[in-house]
């Protein structure tokens, strides 16, 4: 034999060999073993929602008394039929109160979810809202969680130490605790909104929701603290308020970024968290039932209500300047007295008085439902870019 046919022999006999060879290690290595994962390999589906916040006093508690629940569920049937699971409430409309039964677990939005079980707060309106944007169509879910309490201010003066449950007091406004002299006290219903946030995002995960995203939380709440706001610069209760607010809103994104992080891992957007600012009523606390049948005068009770509500409610709007990712609900349009007045500027001036709203103090059924549309329309604009 050639000497070239002796080579292409071996040759052939060397590649028969490794052949062998490799056939015989792919056949053991792989023994047991699944096939590599591939780009289209199923992947865990993502479960998500956005959750919105109400806190405050009594206008975002909600007593605004329902009288004709017919017309509201003509216009939003699913406050019958269920708004779940697209959107959902729980939430506390009577804040640290140790009777509270209107305490409620996730479930739809409905009426009586105010004050009590014959009110309605801004919910109502905000879901109507939101369905545009969370149903069935789109898939997307959101959650409003509640947390308000009638009657409180954000800083109470009188309200210290620990027993003290009335007021929204955040932690960095430095008011010393004197249970404590060495912590800053903390208003009792600043903890229980905090603890409130924990409870119910710590139940949407444990619903299996894998993404959480907290989008924003409209703060309506401004009554009380009229009656110690001052629109004198010079005054130490001019800039009290709106430092107040400030430190509120630096606090619950801080401590909402604590609650986020224990309960997934990241932020989900409490960072920077919108606050949405309703305005008060102009005419708060405008009390006619001391004018009887029919209520007028000749303007002093209005003139009183002007003079407290104006300068308080121009500090409101005044808010967004020194917040960032603050906006205004203007609330001006809604009046709780209605009035009418005659020879105005004159000696003969008369100012006749209607009660529009609940009482005094609160928005009737279709403000209160407008308003809260608002709130959601702005929300929606603001938040779901």
């Amino acid at each position: 034999m050639k000497a070239w046919k002796r080579i292409l022999a071996l040759i052939l006999a060397l590649l028969m060999i490794t052949a062998a060879l490799v056939s015989c290690k792919d056949d053991t290595d792989g023994e047991g073993e699944e096939p590599p994962a591939t780009d289209d390999t199923p992947k865990a589906e993502e479960k998500e929602i956005d959750v919105y916040f109400i806190a405050g006093q009594s206008n975002a508690s909600g007593f605004s008394k329902i009288k004709d629940a017919d017309k509201l569920y003509a216009d939003f049937p699913a406050l019958q039929s269920g708004t779940a699971p697209y959107i959902m409430y729980a939430g506390n409309p009577n804040g640290n109160s140790g009777d509270n039964v209107q305490n409620k677990d996730w479930g739809d939005v409905k009426l009586g979810f105010g004050g009590n079980a014959s009110n309605m707060g801004p919910e109502v309106g905000m879901a109507k809202a939101l369905s545009a944007y969370y149903n069935a169509e789109s898939g997307k879910h959101a959650a409003i969680i509640k947390f308000a309490n009638g009657g409180t201010g954000l800083c109470n003066t009188e309200g210290k130490g620990s027993n003290a449950q009335g007021d929204w007091t955040p932690p960095s406004f430095g008011k010393p605790d004197e249970d404590n002299d060495s912590t800053n006290y903390i208003g009792g219903l600043y903890r229980g909104l905090v603890a409130e946030a924990y409870k119910r995002i710590s139940e949407l995960k444990q619903k299996g929701y894998t993404k959480i995203n907290v989008k924003g939380l409209y703060w309506m709440q401004g009554c009380n603290d009229t009656w110690r706001y001052s629109p004198d610069p010079n005054n130490i209760a001019h800039n009290w308020y709106t430092n107040a607010f400030k430190c509120l809103v630096t606090d619950f994104r801080k401590d909402l970024t604590d609650i986020m992080q224990t309960v997934q891992g990241n932020n989900g957007g409490a960072n920077n968290l919108p606050f949405f600012i309703g305005t008060i009523s102009p005419t708060y606390s405008l009390d006619i039932s001391s004018l009887g049948t029919p209520a007028e005068d000749n303007g002093a009770l209005l003139e009183t209500a002007k003079k407290r509500n104006d300068p308080f409610i121009a500090m409101q709007k005044t808010l967004v300047e020194s917040n960032s990712n603050c906006y205004i609900v203007d609330n001006g349009a809604y009046r709780t007295i209605d009035y009418v007045i005659e020879n105005e500027g004159t000696p003969q001036q008369k100012v006749k008085y209607t009660v529009v709203g609940t009482d005094y103090s609160h928005w009737s059924q279709d403000d209160c439902y407008e308003i809260g549309q608002n709130v959601g329309k702005l929300m929606l604009e603001k938040c779901t870019k």
